[in-house]
């Protein structure tokens, strides 16, 4: 597999060392050499103990991941999506992503299954998407567990819509401190469709403030549903006015409220 990188980059010499170290180790054993070339990929992409190089950072990744490294088959996925000392490149990040989430890299899985959400490096795949993204919940990832909170709210890649099981997903990235998940999860505890508690009611409101402490505002959400409701009143009466004129005009775009 061959990757353009990036021009303008001189040799190595302090890593001729850790190099030839790494090799000899290779010659007994791959595991370690391929350990060695991830640890010397993250010293030069970090500036430790050597002159930061986002390119020989990459080139270290590589040799490690072809090596077998799982960290380092995330971390030149991560390298290739940002483009971090070679050219972006969506579709081979979204290779590494999946050779590292097979092997159950949480970061890996959480990211391929973005990848699928928003064809990204591969075709869009809802299913695909919060299959991988499940697996990233399941290990603890609180992006993941919110994400996936979303897609069953939504139906997304599911048969359809569970905003029970949806409910335990928010409240799982939500008691780890995500921001967005806390505010989510008091407003689904709010949801007046299914009946709220009196304890419900104080639950959101605990919900509401950590995440308000977190600079996410109940007003944010008040102000969006307030709008909705504006627009949902004025296509109202435009369709009203349609019925008597169809020729009266066009209705208000989200743009305009």
């Amino acid at each position: 597999m061959c990757y353009k990188v990036k021009r303008g980059f001189i040799g190595e010499p302090k890593a001729t060392r850790w190099f030839l170290l790494a090799a000899a180790q290779g010659s007994s054993n791959f595991r370690k050499a391929a350990k060695a070339m991830y640890n010397l990929g993250s010293a030069y992409r970090e500036g430790i103990g050597v002159e930061k190089n986002l390119t020989w950072a990459f080139e270290w990744f590589r040799k490690a991941a072809q090596g077998g490294s799982t960290k380092a088959q995330y971390n030149l996925g991560v390298a290739l999506s940002i483009g971090d000392g070679v050219v972006a490149d969506a579709s081979a990040a979204t290779r590494w992503y999946r050779e590292a989430a097979e092997k159950g890299h949480m970061m890996a899985q959480y990211n391929l299954g973005l990848a699928y959400s928003n064809g990204i490096g591969v075709e869009p795949d809802d299913r695909s998407a919060f299959a991988w993204l499940l697996k990233a919940a399941e290990q603890g990832s609180s992006h993941g567990q919110f994400v996936v909170a979303l897609f069953l709210d939504q139906g997304r890649g599911v048969p359809d819509s569970d905003p029970v099981t949806a409910l335990f997903w928010y409240r799982k990235a939500a008691e780890q401190g995500h921001a967005r998940a806390q505010l989510s999860l008091a407003v689904a505890l709010e949801d007046a469709h299914r009946g709220v508690s009196a304890a419900e009611r104080v639950e959101a409101e605990l919900w509401y403030e950590k995440a308000a402490a977190q600079g996410l505002h109940r007003r944010a959400r008040q102000k969006q549903d307030w709008r909705a409701r504006l627009r949902a009143a004025l296509h109202s009466v435009f369709d009203a006015l349609d019925s008597l004129w169809p020729d009266r005009g066009r209705h208000p775009t989200e743009g305009e409220l």
